[in-house]
């Protein structure tokens, strides 16, 4: 989407991205328009799934996501960001934990190796 104006609320309006393509091709207004698709372009060089969905047009209008593409989304959040697509996300995504690993070995030469979630 983009950010079309403000709502009653003072909040950003978002519109599907088509609608701004639309509306800025027509009207000729070459520099908006590169200024919302460049981003995009960049983030497609950088990652393949914003890449695929440039390429089949289905990054223009809204999409039902699996939960598998929803988590791929927003593990891509900050390079996104990094390419000029912003994206908000909820404080808690950026404070989950993390998984790590912890590798245990006593004197004999024996080994154990296990896997646990450490916050």
């Amino acid at each position: 989407t983009y950010a079309f104006g403000l709502n009653d609320k003072g909040e950003p309006k978002h519109l599907p991205l088509a609608n701004a393509v639309k509306k800025y091709a027509k009207s000729g207004d070459k520099p908006i328009l590169l200024r919302l698709l460049v981003p995009l372009l960049r983030a497609a060089e950088n990652i393949d799934w914003v890449r695929e969905m440039l390429n089949n047009k289905t990054i223009y209008t809204p999409r039902p996501w699996t939960a598998a593409q929803a988590y791929r989304f927003l593990k891509s959040a900050d390079n996104l960001n990094t390419c000029g697509v912003g994206v908000r996300l909820p404080n808690w995504w950026k404070k989950r934990s993390r998984p790590q690993i912890k590798a245990t070995f006593n004197s004999k030469g024996d080994s154990l190796f296990w896997g646990q979630c450490l916050d």
